[in-house]
């Protein structure tokens, strides 16, 4: 076990060359989410080291990223269509869809699943963003495109090609 005394008591020896040290601790963290850990220092030998900041992403076992996909695969402008966002394990309290000039919001509804299967609980919850498409281009739907999603939640975008 190394302590801050036996560090103290030998110290690094002089030297005109880089020296590492690596120090290694465990953390525990609860709450799922982005964490900084850092940076943190050290005294040896009367030197202050002090190490790097590091940002870790902690989800829960129980808590999977949405999936995000499109009702329809072919939109024309003046369609009706949807972005479907599901998440499994929680829910979201006010979601909304960020203003994007390709499409008019029509807002989100939600519907919610529970199934209990031996004991055990899962739920999953499915948001649907009823949406216009007012101009031809491409849709691109990525976290960014929604308020009120967790930080720790991602997923990659996905685009959908608005035709005249």
């Amino acid at each position: 076990m190394i302590t801050p005394d036996s560090l103290l008591s030998s110290p690094f020896p002089e030297t005109t060359s880089d020296t590492e040290f690596v120090c290694r601790f465990r953390v525990r963290i609860g709450d799922p989410g982005e964490h900084v850990l850092g940076p943190y220092s050290l005294k040896v030998a009367g030197k202050v080291l002090q190490s790097n900041r590091k940002t870790i992403r902690v989800i829960s076992s129980d808590v999977a990223d949405p999936e995000v996909s499109f009702d329809r695969a072919d939109v024309a402008v003046g369609s009706e269509f949807s972005v479907v966002l599901v998440t499994k394990g929680k829910t979201i309290d006010g979601i909304k869809w960020r203003d994007n000039p390709l499409v008019k919001n029509g807002g989100v509804t939600t519907s919610m699943n529970m199934n209990i299967v031996e004991g055990k609980t899962s739920t999953a919850a499915t948001y649907k963003v009823s949406l216009t498409a007012l101009k031809a281009g491409v849709l691109e739907v990525s976290p960014s495109s929604f308020d009120g999603l967790p930080s720790a939640w991602k997923f990659g975008a996905i685009k959908l090609q608005i035709r005249k």
